[in-house]
């Protein structure tokens, strides 16, 4: 509704000011050629001095024309200024936040070559202390033991700036932003206690698996939870790394570009 009246009140504006140019050159024309009552009124705002009407009016009739040009150029002249003033202050702004975000991805950079599996007497399982060291490495974890407080670090005020970019930007990297953001959140749901009873129940049936197929299906059980549980939570330190890299590739490349300029 808005964009609609200014373009009408646009519409007008000229209009007004191709009427106002017509009669700027009409009237003199009216006047040379003895029309009317144009003619008449000219006599009479110049009697005494007829013989300079012309040279009158088409002095003073030229002075508008000019003023009129003179303040078209200023016009646009300050809407270009403003408008590249506006860019220029939008790309600074750019500009800090891709510094702000790459702080923050210096602080926690990590390699993303972690080899799996770790030291877990399974091959392909994760121990409890792995699982504590990956949650702590994404997220703001306190307390001890099963009695934890967590919370989101410095990576997801990453999202927060993100979402407040600018569209043309913004949409290159929302989508890796939150996808790496909830597998954060994901991981967070993984015990490192629960981790430590797998590996526990794996170990006592083992000792006790040859004695019948009850206990062998027990072990078997217990190997394949285990296998299980740290294949799904690995898969999700991998998503993370995939995403955090994808990030720091784009921030880079956008860095680069205005650091040439």
């Amino acid at each position: 509704m808005i964009s609609i009246f200014k373009r009408n009140i646009s519409i007008i504006k000229w209009v007004f000011l191709l009427i106002l140019l017509l009669l700027f050159i009409a009237i003199p024309i009216c006047i040379q050629l003895h029309w009317g009552w144009v003619y008449d009124l000219a006599i009479y705002m110049t009697r005494g001095n007829h013989s300079d009407w012309l040279q009158f009016w088409g002095s003073y009739l030229g002075v508008i024309p000019s003023g009129l040009i003179a303040w078209f150029v200023t016009a646009k002249q300050i809407k270009s200024d403003r408008e590249n003033s506006k860019i220029q202050h939008v790309e600074s702004m750019y500009l800090d936040d891709l510094r702000q975000i790459k702080k923050i991805l210096l602080v926690h950079h990590f390699s993303g070559s972690w080899q799996f599996p770790y030291n877990g007497p399974l091959i392909g399982t994760l121990t409890s202390p792995e699982i504590r060291m990956f949650r702590k490495t994404f997220l703001n974890i306190s307390g001890e033991g099963d009695k934890e407080v967590i919370k989101t670090d410095s990576l997801f005020d990453v999202k927060t700036i993100v979402h407040g970019l600018p569209l043309s930007k913004r949409k290159c990297i929302v989508a890796i932003v939150d996808e790496m953001c909830d597998q954060i959140l994901k991981i967070a749901a993984y015990k490192p206690s629960e981790f430590q009873e797998m590996e526990d129940q794996y170990i006592d049936t083992a000792s006790h698996k040859n004695d019948d197929d009850f206990q062998m299906k027990k072990f078997e059980y217990a190997e394949q939870n285990w296998t299980d549980n740290s294949k799904l939570f690995w898969s999700h330190i991998e998503n993370i790394t995939e995403k955090f890299k994808e990030l720091e590739t784009f921030i880079n490349v956008e860095l680069s570009i205005y650091y040439k300029l």
